[in-house]
């Protein structure tokens, strides 16, 4: 019987296969991977780490393959602007839309690009998401977005 690091039990597992859940599950973890997730308990394995999660929940990690976290300044007031009929062109004219963010970072020091980003990383690992690819887009050429 191998020894694993971790065995999470009578939990209901939300997966993608077709079946797409477990309602009492047994998810098994061992060396930083999932080897195995069955239905009920699994005798299979040995772990002196063992967790009940009976009432939890296990969901697959959220993948974001595009977000710009590394950026400086807030265009949260034009998501009210553009709801309320103000064009992106008339955003623009009052000094706002992709070219504000842009200065700002451009203008930001780096230790506060540092500090604003990993707090918008940290966010999105609390709401479930795992992996990122994580980009400024400010850099606007190769060789700038090398320097962010």
């Amino acid at each position: 019987m191998p020894y694993v690091d971790i065995i999470v039990k009578n939990a209901h597992i939300v997966t993608l296969s077709l079946s797409g859940e477990i309602t009492d599950g047994t998810l098994v973890i061992n060396k930083g991977n999932i080897v195995d997730i069955t239905e009920g308990d699994v005798d299979d394995y040995m772990s002196d780490n063992v967790i009940d999660a009976e009432g939890n929940m296990i969901l697959p990690g959220f993948i974001d393959c595009h977000t710009h976290l590394v950026h400086a300044g807030s265009r949260a007031k034009e998501l009210y602007l553009r709801r309320s009929g103000v064009s992106y062109q008339e955003i623009q004219r009052r000094g706002g839309g992709i070219h504000s963010t842009v200065r700002a970072t451009r203008a930001a020091d780096i230790d506060v690009l540092y500090n604003e980003s990993l707090q918008r990383a940290e966010l999105c690992l609390r709401h479930g998401t795992t992996t990122a690819e994580i980009k400024t887009g400010y850099g606007l050429e190769p060789a700038a977005e090398k320097d962010v």
